[in-house]
C-alpha cells in the first residue's frame, strides 16, 4: 500500500465507499489506516501477520463489542482477494486522545471498560483466535525465553538484572489469573468526548494474560500518577501490588519490544528499544 490513491481503487473495488477523499492516519511496519471521506477508518494489513491480526479481531470484536460499556470498532465492510484479507472498514470513532488532565469521568469509564473486558469468557476470546503470546501481554511459562532472546545485546550488568527481574516476579507471583488484555492502552488508543470516554481502538495487541498487564501498560503511557487516580475507580485491587507488578510488567514489555525489533533486524528500532530496557532496569534496580 504505497499511497493513498492505492488505497482509495481498492476501497472503492471492494467496498460500496465513494472515497472521494482518503488521508494516511498512521502507517507501522504492518499495517497502514487511512480517513475515508471524514467518516470511516480504513485499515490495511501489509504482511502476513498482520492480515492474521485483523482477522482475529473481526471474529472477537462482533462479541466483545455488546459486552463493553463504550464503542469500538465496528467493522463494516472487508476486502478480500482469492481469499486473502485485504482491508476492513469501520465508522470513525468520536474522541480526541485521552490526556493526563482528563476528568474522573474517563478514568472511570477505563475502569469499566477494563472489569467488562477481563470478565469476558477466555474460552470464547480463545475461539476467535486470541491466545498466549511470546511478544504481547503477559505474564506464561513461554516469556521466559525472552531474556535469552535479548541476551546478545545487552551488557552483562542489564543481562543479570534482567533475568534477576523474571526470578524475583516468579518467585513471587507464582500464578494469576488468566484473562483477554487489550495490552495496548496507550493514549491514543483510548477516546474521550466531553469529560467521558468515548471508545477503544487498535485492538491489535489483544492476547490472554494477567489482568494486570493492562495496568503496567497504561501506567506506562500515563504515568504513576494517572495509574493511581485510575486505581481509585478499582477498590478490589491493592495499589502496592499492582504497583509492584507493574515494574516487571514495564520490564516484561520492553524486552518484549526489543526482541520484536530484533526479529525484524530493525537495528535503529532495536537500539531505541535496547536504551529504553536498559535505562528502566536500572531505574528499577
Amino acid at each position: 500500500m504505497e499511497s493513498a490513491d492505492d488505497a482509495r481503487a481498492l476501497i472503492r473495488e471492494h467496498t460500496p465507499l465513494a472515497a472521494k477523499t482518503v488521508t494516511e492516519l498512521g502507517r507501522g511496519t504492518d499495517s497502514v489506516a487511512y480517513l475515508v471521506d471524514g467518516d470511516w477508518v480504513a485499515r490495511f494489513p501489509l504482511v502476513a501477520d498482520a492480515r492474521e491480526t485483523l482477522r482475529r479481531e473481526l471474529a472477537l470484536l462482533t462479541g466483545l463489542a455488546p459486552t463493553l460499556p463504550v464503542a469500538i470498532p465496528a467493522v463494516e465492510h472487508v476486502g478480500r482477494r482469492d481469499g486473502e484479507l485485504l482491508l476492513a472498514a469501520y465508522r470513525l470513532l468520536p474522541g480526541e486522545p485521552l490526556a493526563a488532565s482528563a476528568p474522573d469521568g474517563a478514568l472511570a469509564g477505563v475502569a469499566a471498560v477494563l472489569g467488562a473486558l477481563h470478565a469476558y469468557p477466555v474460552a470464547d476470546a480463545a475461539s476467535a483466535g486470541v491466545r498466549m503470546e511470546l511478544l504481547k501481554g503477559g505474564y506464561h511459562d513461554a516469556q521466559r525465553a525472552l531474556p535469552a532472546i535479548v541476551d546478545g545485546v545487552l551488557s552483562r550488568a542489564d543481562r543479570v538484572r534482567l533475568d534477576d527481574a523474571f526470578r524475583r516476579f516468579e518467585r513471587d507471583h507464582p500464578s494469576a489469573p488468566v484473562v483477554p488484555l487489550h495490552a495496548d492502552l496507550k493514549p491514543a488508543h483510548v477516546l474521550c468526548e466531553s469529560g467521558r470516554l468515548s471508545g477503544v481502538i487498535d485492538w491489535g495487541d489483544v492476547s490472554l494474560g494477567d489482568p494486570d498487564f493492562d495496568l503496567a501498560v497504561f501506567a506506562m503511557f500515563f504515568g504513576d500518577a494517572m495509574l493511581a487516580r485510575l486505581l481509585e475507580h478499582l477498590p478490589d485491587l491493592d495499589p502496592a501490588g499492582v504497583a509492584e507488578k507493574t515494574r516487571f510488567f514495564t520490564t516484561l514489555r520492553w524486552t518484549q519490544d526489543l526482541a520484536f525489533d530484533l526479529e525484524r533486524r530493525d537495528r535503529e528500532a532495536a537500539a531505541s528499544a535496547r536504551r529504553r530496557l536498559s535505562e528502566h532496569l536500572q531505574r528499577a534496580a
